[in-house]
């Protein structure tokens, strides 16, 4: 299977790796983060989705991995986004050294589990299809919910900071 014809299937989702036909979708998932009570992160414009979609588009390209939009078998609305990122934050040598997780669930679909068992999809995908042997995470101090997928996937705290204002954990797990 090529990376452009990437799907994951697993436990009621379905993952894919987002291609340019997939931005309607896309956008209208980022509008739903607008009613977002939970999450604090400013609410992106039409510019900055369509920057992080074609970002994502290029990690493909450059990685071999990236983001992937999370469906549930019954629905064809996107109802999160899950994945694996190179980011370089400049708040700490040894997160920027490895790639990181990201998720993101639907407001609405929270509480059903989808990020967790997203992520366990893309670890076992990351182990079986990567050369990477370490990932990191970063997570607000004060979400909980993300703090706790973190622990049910086995990352480990390796040390806290701040970033862009915000009082953050940093986590990691080795792979392979």
């Amino acid at each position: 299977m090529t990376a452009s014809q990437l799907t994951l299937t697993y436990d009621g989702l379905i993952l894919q790796k987002p291609v340019l036909e997939n931005f309607d979708a896309y956008l209208e998932f980022w509008e739903t983060q607008k009613t977002d009570t939970e999450n604090t992160t400013h609410i992106l414009t039409i510019e900055e989705i369509w920057s992080r979609f074609l970002k994502f588009i290029g990690h493909w390209s450059i990685y071999g991995y990236g983001s992937f939009l999370v469906y549930n078998e019954i629905s064809t609305q996107i109802v999160g986004e899950v994945g694996i990122a190179r980011y370089v934050r400049g708040i700490n040598k040894d997160l920027d050294t490895y790639p990181e997780v990201f998720w993101r669930t639907c407001p609405k679909e929270r509480g059903q589990s989808i990020s967790k068992r997203a992520m366990t999809i893309v670890l076992d995908w990351a182990t079986k299809q990567t050369k990477l042997n370490r990932i990191n995470a970063i997570i607000g101090a004060s979400n909980i919910a993300s703090l706790r997928i973190a622990e049910h996937l086995n990352f480990q705290q390796f040390g806290s900071g701040i970033y862009k204002g915000t009082n953050v954990d940093f986590f990691k797990i080795n792979i392979q």
